[in-house]
């Protein structure tokens, strides 16, 4: 599975788009992806 990192976090802690859009898509495990999707889910809410 691969994941779109369309922000990032600056050295004072803005957020910022990436640099380099090469670097926007990258590769994760399939235990990381059940987590991140179980994270999205419990605070999805505190988004909105």
């Amino acid at each position: 599975m691969r994941v779109f990192i369309k922000y990032q976090y600056t050295k004072d802690k803005t957020l910022r788009e990436t640099k380099n859009r090469r670097s926007r898509w990258i590769a994760i495990d399939d235990g990381t992806a059940r987590y991140l999707r179980a994270w999205k889910a419990v605070n999805l809410p505190r988004f909105r």
